[in-house]
């Protein structure tokens, strides 16, 4: 399953706090790691400042 397919499944799965924010992070964070593009690299940010704001505390 590629990287934008399984963020969206993901993000389907429910809200978005605590572990499943965590999750959608790490896998950003290797999508950009292994495919870097503009797209990755968005979301690789928007995850990142969401935890780093407290969103993926549990």
């Amino acid at each position: 399953m590629s990287y934008p397919a399984r963020l969206k499944s993901l993000l389907a799965s429910g809200p978005v706090i605590d572990d499943r924010a965590r999750d959608a992070s790490d896998l950003c964070f290797d999508w950009f790691k292994h495919e870097a593009s503009l797209a990755s690299f968005v979301f690789r940010s928007v995850f990142r400042d969401l935890i780093t704001r407290g969103w993926g505390a549990s």
